[in-house]
């Protein structure tokens, strides 16, 4: 699944892509001036954009089966499928691999690339959920949200092009620092934790409600900038304020609010309950919430009232804040827009140290690299006959 072989790339050369056709086809070899204007006329009325593909059968974004028009708020942003490269997978997503790619830029540069990939485009489901998540990336723009740079879908497998953001999922990077024995600042762990919530802060002033806010959803780059990722159950709230999930649906059940366990609710006081568990994460550097307990005890505790005690040095202000967003009463949580002002406010009042770049630290420390843990296998050491990374609990 690398790049294409030098064979592959001189076979390319001797192709090229049908503007308004399926797949590729050989140079043409001629025809009337009549027939090159009906052709071109019937291009001018297809409203499939003529973006021609990569067809090396050794590369992952090579194109597949016949070309379908891409559905309308996405057409604006087909990216050219044949300026991208894979370099190597890096992760698997909901809908099939992430790859790390360099994508080709008009001035010959190229520019490192996340892409997730749709393989069965078959799927209904999948493709609703696939075109959801690009075009909530559309509606929101924010430095600390993940920004998408466009897609490949008028044939499979389809393609969503993401910034590349170097040092992987937050709780990855959390559980790199314990293993690796590097202790964080206080101050180092309010800065993500400011970070996310100025990020939730702008959804919530759009109404949006992310309902699956974790550490594994957050990613972390250079100088510790954030990037909220993961929307694929992602709601605008328009004309309501809540939304109800379906009959079955799956909940991260350490995350979830009262509400959530109890009525499938989801709110953006629901994501600031799941914010606070996010805080926590960082302040335990990446353990488990409720580890030792199973799904079933942990719902039957957060139910009860039961809440997580404090990390280890985590500042009483901070835990105070946690606990402030485990109200059983949404309407008692705090606001994202209170949330991020507090945080803000402690991050100028501490010590006028200069935070470290954690990713930079754990590639230049001596110790071994610890290996990603996957986000659905059941942790070896967890010692609980369960599924404790995300969690499902299905509504009956």
């Amino acid at each position: 699944r690398e790049s294409s072989t030098k064979s592959g790339k001189k076979a390319s050369k001797k192709i090229t892509r049908s503007r308004t056709g399926s797949g590729s086809s050989e140079k043409s070899s001629g025809g009337s001036k009549k027939e090159k204007s009906v052709k071109q006329k019937a291009a001018a009325k297809s409203s499939v954009a003529p973006i021609p593909e990569q067809t090396n059968a050794d590369n992952p974004f090579s194109a597949i089966g016949d070309r379908t028009p891409a559905p309308g708020s996405l057409f604006k942003r087909q990216i050219h499928r044949a300026g991208m490269r894979a370099i190597r997978a890096i992760g698997a997503g909901q809908f099939g691999q992430v790859f790390l790619a360099l994508q080709k830029m008009p001035d010959g540069t190229q520019v490192e690339r996340a892409v997730k990939l749709l393989k069965d485009v078959k799927s209904e489901a999948d493709r609703k959920e696939f075109i959801h998540e690009a075009e909530v990336m559309l509606e929101t723009q924010n430095d600390s949200l993940m920004s998408m740079i466009g897609v490949a879908v008028q044939q499979r497998p389809w393609l969503m092009v993401l910034e590349y953001v170097e040092y992987g999922d937050l709780r990855n990077l959390l559980l790199a620092c314990q293993k690796k024995n590097i202790k964080l600042t206080p101050k180092e762990k309010l800065l993500i934790c400011k970070e996310i919530g100025t990020g939730m802060a702008y959804m919530e002033s759009l109404n949006f409600v992310h309902c699956d806010l974790a550490a594994r959803n957050v990613l972390v780059g250079k100088n510790n900038s954030i990037r909220i990722g993961d929307f694929g159950m992602t709601r605008r709230l328009k004309t309501r304020v809540r939304w109800r999930g379906p009959a079955m649906m799956k909940v991260a059940i350490r995350w979830s609010a009262i509400e959530v366990l109890q009525e499938r609710t989801f709110t953006t006081k629901s994501d600031v309950w799941a914010f606070g568990v996010v805080m926590w994460e960082v302040f335990a550097y990446g353990a488990m919430p409720w580890l030792g307990l199973t799904n079933a005890n942990v719902y039957s505790a957060t139910i009860a009232g039961e809440r997580m005690k404090a990390p280890a040095d985590c500042p009483k202000h901070i835990y105070s804040l946690m606990r402030s967003t485990w109200n059983a009463t949404p309407e008692a949580r705090p606001t994202f827009k209170d949330i991020s002002a507090e945080l803000h406010t402690c991050f100028r009042n501490m010590m006028k140290t200069v935070p470290r770049d954690i990713g930079d630290c754990i590639k230049n420390s001596a110790a071994p690299a610890p290996k990603p843990v996957a986000t659905k296998a059941k942790a070896a050491d967890d010692d609980i006959d369960d599924n404790l990374y995300l969690a499902e609990y299905h509504y009956t």
